[in-house]
């Protein structure tokens, strides 16, 4: 799908992504300059892959739910629970077996609300869109 086939929800949802993961890489640069390479530079860069993942599992599972017919639906959105027992999981494993600092994982992962907020400054100050071409007058009908 290219992006003039995407719908304006679907670009606004793009676009989310895209802010996320430059949040993401840029919580690591800043980890990286301020407390140099180690284990919460580590953590931070398991933790945003992890979110960014994550967000993109949302994505494409939630599309299928809202796409799907009613009966496919429920296995969709079992899935969606499923993935959330899976997330914790790996979760858990990274926090548990790899040499890494939580807070930093914590860094990384939680680029999600600076995202939205980032998303909703973006599109605030955007210009509008386009209005659509007025549609064709029927029989009798006045515009004002």
């Amino acid at each position: 799908m290219t992006k003039s086939e995407l719908t304006p929800g679907e670009r606004v949802i793009r676009q989310f992504e895209l802010i996320n993961l430059t949040l993401a890489l840029l919580a690591a640069v800043l980890v990286h300059v301020l407390a140099g390479a180690g284990p919460f530079l580590w953590g931070t860069l398991v933790g945003g892959a992890l979110g960014v993942l994550n967000l993109r599992g949302m994505v494409f599972v939630g599309r299928r739910i809202l796409r799907s017919q009613t009966k496919s639906r429920a296995v969709w959105m079992a899935l969606f629970a499923f993935k959330l027992a899976i997330l914790c999981t790996i979760v858990w494993l990274c926090l548990t077996q790899l040499p890494l600092e939580p807070l930093g994982f914590l860094v990384g992962f939680s680029t999600l609300l600076p995202s939205t907020l980032v998303l909703t400054a973006v599109r605030a100050l955007s210009p509008p869109a386009s209005p659509s071409p007025p549609s064709p007058l029927s029989h009798g009908e006045r515009r004002l």
